[in-house]
């Protein structure tokens, strides 16, 4: 009768630690592992921010490189498990929080991170130029550097540093760099290197010289934004704006001249323009008005929902269609 009940306990000890070794293993399994190439980048980037700057509640003062980023890290930081490879972890995204941190960017730090898709330093205080030596990876899709004091030429975003591959990749689908430095021309030959490109906002920069007309024909720019520069002309479109997947236009306070570009008025998906507190002169063209009047789209384009044309030096009668606008038609702001 012993041996008879011993044998169930017997079994439930043996499936018990059975149970124990599959939790190990899993665990074991479990266990994540930062890419060292990538933990050494973070560690590069904290230590390129002024240690004055990082307060204790701030994101970058919870990075202890003592634990592993993908696995600890509470913030800032996205991982990515690349299937049917090695079982360490990706650093994807990088995203640190407005703090107000200081301090200049290592110039190979970001290249050292080949799968970074996402970077966002906004909304704080780092400085001076952004590396020359070293090209962006060649996953970056989203570019952040809003809010910053970056300075110097736009060379990213220039001819000149199209001589090295990849310095902006081609997958880059979002690049806005509003309240920096950034002087120089943009070209066009640069935008024609970022074919997936959707939206550009340099913003409050010094850009300078003609928007070139390469942008309104660009293949997948969607929004385009300028405003707070010092640029002086607008080229006209290469096939006149038909082919322009604009949404949304803003050249607002630059020092643009001449008559409003007519081109603007052919660019079929253009919904938002912003010419204002420029030195246009002149009239404003039916087209512009006829957009802005309509109550809905046709086959050629859509109507304009909000035209902003304050500012400049217009003169002439303002054309019928503005006169009959409805109370709940489209924004117009204008000074003729």
């Amino acid at each position: 009768m012993a041996s008879s009940s011993a044998a169930p306990i017997l079994l439930l000890e043996l499936a018990a630690a059975v149970l124990l070794v599959l939790q190990r293993v899993a665990a074991a399994d479990a266990v994540v592992t930062t890419f060292p190439g990538d933990a050494a980048a973070l560690a590069s980037l904290k230590s390129a921010v002024d240690a004055a700057t990082v307060p204790a509640y701030s994101c970058l003062a919870s990075w202890d490189f003592a634990r592993d980023p993908c696995a600890a890290f509470p913030c800032g930081v996205r991982c990515y498990a690349p299937p049917n490879s090695s079982s360490y972890h990706r650093v994807t995204g990088v995203s640190l929080d407005p703090a107000g941190y200081s301090g200049t960017l290592p110039a190979t730090v970001l290249a050292s991170l080949p799968f970074l898709a996402f970077l966002s330093l906004a909304s704080n205080r780092f400085h001076g130029a952004l590396p020359a030596g070293s090209p962006l990876p060649p996953s970056l899709r989203v570019l952040d550097l809003s809010g910053n004091a970056f300075s110097g030429e736009i060379r990213a975003l220039s001819g000149s540093l199209l001589d090295a591959p990849g310095r902006l990749p081609g997958s880059l689908v979002s690049v806005v760099a509003r309240g920096n430095g950034f002087a120089g021309p943009l070209q066009a030959a640069a935008l024609a290197a970022l074919p997936a490109m959707r939206v550009l906002d340099l913003t409050g920069n010094a850009v300078s010289g003609a928007v070139p007309g390469a942008a309104f024909a660009h293949p997948s720019l969607q929004q385009l934004r300028l405003g707070s520069n010092k640029l002086g002309a607008v080229e006209e479109a290469p096939d006149g704006g038909a082919s322009s997947q604009l949404v949304e236009l803003d050249l607002g306070g630059n020092r643009l001249t001449g008559r409003l570009p007519g081109c603007v008025a052919a660019m079929p998906r253009l919904a938002v323009v912003g010419l204002d507190r420029n030195m246009f002169a002149g009239g404003i063209p039916d087209q512009y008005a006829a957009r802005a009047a309509a109550d809905g789209p046709t086959d050629k384009w859509v109507p304009f929902v909000r035209l902003m044309l304050q500012g400049n030096f217009l003169c002439g009668a303002l054309p019928s269609q503005l006169r009959q606008l409805k109370e709940d038609g489209a924004v117009v702001e204008e000074t003729v």
